[in-house]
């Protein structure tokens, strides 16, 4: 079987390619926008594009440039399966232009005529430094303090490999992390453990992804998938290679 990872050079994609193969699948990955020469003989296209983060209008018009030319691409070439990676919160966190975006590409693909899946995953513990950068105003960082369930990469490259490697959901999936923790003090805890001397200030008007969240914005309501990796387990890992390189 055939399968192209869009946006496929991240610690997702890499993973996910790797498990593929492993299995005796080709796995290419691909840009943003490839041609349409680039999805013949494709049985999956795996979208792991992600749109500009803060800006409302780039955000939706990223997603609806580069999602309907893959979707008209996919159904030329005749893919059977289109499986997307978004976000645990999309449908609910609409006043977050990002999240907006998303939900309107989750909308685009349901609605495409092809046999599709989507992955609604929590943010990945990989992503902390960005969140805290997000949060940074001089010395201090203000983030929520709201829960949330993040998980490694690896475990959400195992979630959609197995969703590649069988028949589409033609529905949603969301897949988490193995605990819940507050935003703030997961973020100071990883800072912490980087040597990185700023504080952590919890803030529930703090904003993410310019949106204002609840304890239940970011957090699955029942996951059908909880990654196995916890977040001492991942850093431990992480530190290490840091030290061996």
């Amino acid at each position: 079987m055939k399968t192209v990872l869009i946006n496929g050079s991240g610690p997702v994609g890499r993973t996910l390619s790797g498990i593929l193969q492993s299995n005796g699948h080709c796995a290419i990955s691909a840009g943003l926008a490839p041609g349409a020469n680039a999805l013949a003989g494709v049985s999956v296209v795996v979208d792991l594009g992600i749109p500009p983060w803060f800006a409302d209008d780039e955000a939706a018009a990223f997603l609806e440039q580069t999602t309907g030319r893959l979707l008209s691409h996919a159904a030329v070439a005749g893919v059977s399966h289109y499986v997307v990676l978004s976000v645990v919160g999309a449908e609910r966190v609409l006043s977050s232009g990002h999240m907006r975006a998303r939900r309107q590409q989750e909308l685009m693909v349901s609605h495409s005529g092809l046999p599709w899946s989507i992955v609604r995953a929590t943010q990945l513990y990989e992503c902390l430094g960005a969140i805290a950068e997000a949060g940074a105003c001089g010395d201090d960082i203000y983030l929520s303090p709201v829960e949330f369930q993040p998980m490694a990469a690896r475990d959400v490259a195992g979630a959609l490999a197995e969703l590649v490697m069988a028949r589409p959901l033609c529905s949603v999936r969301e897949i988490a992390g193995p605990k819940r923790y507050s935003m703030a003090k997961l973020v100071q805890c990883f800072l912490k453990r980087s040597n990185d001397p700023r504080a952590v200030i919890p803030d529930y008007e703090a904003p993410y992804l310019g949106a204002l969240l609840d304890h239940q914005s970011l957090v699955p309501a029942q996951p059908s998938y909880l990654g196995s990796t916890d977040f001492e387990t991942w850093l431990a890992e992480t530190t290490s290679r840091g030290e061996e390189s």
